[in-house]
């Protein structure tokens, strides 16, 4: 089902929790196993956390470090979330430079379109309007800190194609 929708959308990579993909390539690396498409460009897999993964791949136009992360939610303790965002700054610091950086999953945040002090990170077609929510100020704070940008604020998307 997912893979029929995703390929509908025309999604190449995609950040799953607790999906199991049988038949389609299988990697097993400190106990943990993952279903992949790409495993014949996959270069290095880390699990760093039960929330945080690292997949480095070779393709032709050169190297591509992929963090997939689940965030804790809302109701989570705010010192967790902190430690969270910690960490995955750390594992982003750690990926090769030259690396295209791609980090994505389930942050459990939506970024809203407001840019005071996020112009290089959010853009005006971000979604919902819980923007000042304590994950989403640490969502925003950690794309501005490692110079990324929140890919589904850039693009204005129909209504049922916005996901947080």
């Amino acid at each position: 089902m997912k893979q029929r929708e995703l390929g509908k959308l025309r999604v190449e990579v995609a950040a799953l929790s607790q999906v199991r993909r049988p038949g389609s390539g299988m990697i097993s690396v400190s106990g943990y196993t993952y279903y992949c498409r790409l495993q014949p460009s996959v270069v290095e897999v880390t699990p760093v956390t039960e929330r945080i993964m690292v997949m480095r791949l070779k393709l032709a136009i050169g190297f591509i470090s992929i963090i997939a992360v689940y965030a804790p939610i809302d109701v989570c303790k705010l010192d967790v979330k902190e430690m969270f965002y910690t960490k995955l700054a750390s594992v982003s610091d750690r990926c090769p430079q030259r690396d295209i950086h791609v980090v994505l999953g389930d942050f459990n945040v939506v970024c809203g379109y407001h840019q005071a002090g996020y112009e290089m990170s959010v853009s005006l077609h971000g979604s919902g309007n819980d923007a000042g929510s304590e994950n989403s100020l640490l969502f925003r704070d950690f794309a501005r800190s490692q110079k990324l940008r929140i890919s589904g604020s850039w693009y204005q998307h129909p209504n049922p194609h916005c996901w947080t």
